[in-house]
């Protein structure tokens, strides 16, 4: 465990982290599972315990061992969604930088356009990008599951609102 808790310091990529995640997840398991399976074989071997403290016994460290495997499952549910948001965010953000890249791109544009027309087509373009960058910012909010859910609601009603607004500015 201690070589997977090294190789995590050193992951970078969110699907590599998930999986050394989980990987530790299923070790620190079965450590616990054969820690419960020693226990159980002591009290088997127990000869001042009666059959039915042994079946007690060996019942509750059954229940033990199943609250154990499914504390398990919901730990590598809960990686796999910090993976998948994790990703999600990286994408929206290399949209995002993109997009802003066009937007530089077509400011200088519009600095060298010597015409009012070839000025105002850019400046159109420069507004879509915009809009653009503020609805993947906007949907990367409704989408994150660390978001509240007044972040939410406040994000959502900006995105209905957002084409309106396009349309108005396009005018």
């Amino acid at each position: 465990q201690e070589e997977l808790r090294a190789r995590l310091g050193l992951a970078k990529e969110a699907g590599e982290r998930a999986e050394i995640e989980k990987r530790l997840v299923a070790a620190a398991l079965a450590e616990q599972k054969a820690q419960l399976a020693k226990q159980i074989a002591a009290i088997a071997d127990d000869k001042g315990l009666s059959a039915a403290r042994k079946a007690q016994l060996t019942a509750e460290l059954e229940r033990v061992k199943a609250i154990n495997e499914t504390t398990a499952a919901l730990q590598v549910q809960a990686i796999e969604e910090q993976r998948r948001v994790t990703e999600r965010r990286s994408a929206h953000e290399i949209d995002i930088a993109g997009r802003e890249a066009q937007l530089d791109l077509l400011a200088s544009q519009r600095d060298l356009k010597r015409s009012a027309f070839g000025r105002n087509r850019v400046e159109l373009e420069i507004l879509k990008a915009q809009h653009q960058i503020e609805r993947l910012k906007l949907e990367e909010i409704v989408a994150s599951s660390q978001s509240t859910e007044a972040e939410k609601a406040i994000a959502r009603a900006r995105l209905g609102v957002l084409e309106q607004i396009q349309a108005n500015e396009a005018e």
